[in-house]
């Protein structure tokens, strides 16, 4: 960073290792299981020392925040975003795979240290599930875009966070429609939801 100007992005490296799920790496003397846990973005992944049950989990959880499933473009395949996948679904099920997982303590890319992974996956859950029906609530005022639907639940959100709450909002509906309780369809070139 240049003064208080945030530069996003970064050089390109030469990869000399492919990584895949499963593989395993040896790391600061120890050997780390690969393990992809897609959600937060399309390619997250924990590295699980399963000697010890530690893990090194980046944003994949955080202790002090949820860890919000954002929106990409896929790595590979159509950018069409009426094929967009569900991060918030990919996000679930890693949440599901990781809980699954004997660990002992989660480094996390921002705070504190995890102990109890499986409490605070519960917790995490339970919160993205509570934001479905946030959403499923906005929508009785009758059909809305995911953008209207941000604009509604955080009024006064700042604008360099919008991008944030779309992705939340995306992902709540993405649940309603798997579950049956929401439909999209295109209203003047805009996708829109409501209720079922």
């Amino acid at each position: 960073t240049v003064g208080t100007r945030r530069r996003y992005g970064g050089k390109g490296v030469a990869v000399d290792r492919v990584l895949a799920d499963g593989d395993v790496v040896e790391a600061g003397g120890r050997r780390f299981r690969v393990a992809l846990r897609p959600g937060h973005s399309p390619t997250d992944t924990i590295f699980v020392d399963d000697a010890t049950g530690m893990a090194i989990v980046a944003d994949h959880l955080i202790a002090h925040i949820s860890s919000n499933p954002l929106v990409h473009r896929p790595p590979t395949g159509s950018d069409d975003p009426a094929l967009r996948s569900s991060a918030l679904a990919a996000y679930l099920e890693s949440l599901a795979e990781t809980a699954e997982e004997d660990l002992s303590l989660l480094h996390t890319g921002h705070g504190a240290v995890i102990g109890d992974h499986r409490a605070l996956i519960a917790d995490r859950v339970r919160l993205h599930h509570e934001r479905a029906d946030q959403v499923h609530e906005a929508l009785a005022a009758g059909p809305r875009s995911a953008s209207e639907l941000s604009a509604t639940l955080w009024p006064s959100i700042a604008v360099n966070q919008t991008y944030l709450t779309l992705c939340e909002v995306l992902g709540a509906l993405d649940l309603l429609e798997a579950s049956g309780r929401a439909l999209s369809a295109t209203l003047d070139g805009t996708i829109v939801y409501e209720r079922a």
